[in-house]
């Protein structure tokens, strides 16, 4: 069996049977993804295709920015996030601070 990724990575064989094949793709896009096996048939060599389009999206980049802080007083943060491209679904902030409690946990 032969893997093509329809990235810049080279093809991958294998002599054996592999059910699960893993592959990074390291740039969002869209890609032909083909997978080709070969058998013997009465000592003939047999083949079979399959290609399927995907579509690899980027990850979000989480980010923020905030101003200096004092001890004891509201702080301001605001979101930097970037989607790069993608409808961001939730997001949550989360302050390593047992004092500030639940209510100061925001999420969407």
């Amino acid at each position: 069996m032969v893997w093509t990724w329809g990235d810049t990575s080279q093809p991958v064989s294998y002599n054996v049977y592999q059910a699960l094949t893993p592959h990074t793709f390291t740039q969002p896009g869209t890609f032909l993804v083909k997978l080709k096996v070969t058998t013997l048939v009465g000592g003939t060599p047999v083949s079979d295709s399959a290609s399927r389009v995907v579509t690899v999206v980027s990850t979000p980049l989480a980010g923020f920015t905030t101003e200096n802080l004092c001890l004891n007083q509201p702080a301001q943060f605001t979101d930097t996030s970037q989607s790069n491209g993608a409808t961001l679904l939730t997001y949550r902030w989360l302050f390593d601070d047992p004092l500030s409690g639940i209510r100061h946990c925001r999420g969407a």
